[in-house]
């Protein structure tokens, strides 16, 4: 099945499936603050609809869903850098004793947001136009 589709089309279907271990391994990491910080389910929301349109896009290859694919990849940029934000800076803007700042400092990789960014980035050239072989309209 797979050997009849194109280089874009599986790397598509690849960040798909990115999105989809992003989505297990945000909830697995957030599963102690889910409750404390609404903030912590935009990553496992983000990722569980980047999943679902991913593999939409990478099955039907439809110019629709490449499309809405496009949309959300730059917008997994925007995710990247609020995670960022979260991870790294929150800390530094609220007053908090800094027994609890050392605590929540082991408990933030600083850099694992960029994981959105990167999965971005592979899915943006998975879907240029320049380098597609075949879409169906």
């Amino acid at each position: 099945m797979l050997k009849n589709y194109s280089i874009n089309r599986l790397l598509v279907l690849l960040v798909g499936s990115g999105y989809a271990v992003l989505t297990i391994d945000s909830i697995f990491e957030h599963w102690a603050i889910l409750t404390k910080e609404s903030w912590a389910f935009v990553p496992v929301v983000f990722s569980g609809i980047g999943t679902i349109i991913g593999l939409l896009a990478g099955i039907l290859w439809r110019a629709k869903w490449i499309g809405a694919f496009q949309i959300l990849l730059l917008t997994s940029f925007f995710v990247a850098a609020a995670g960022l934000y979260f991870h790294i800076l929150e800390d530094e803007f609220e007053d908090k004793n800094a027994q609890n700042t050392e605590q929540e400092e082991k408990e933030k990789p600083p850099l694992a947001p960029l994981a959105f960014a990167g999965i971005a980035a592979f899915g943006l050239v998975g879907t240029v136009r320049k380098w597609q072989a075949e879409i169906v309209n």
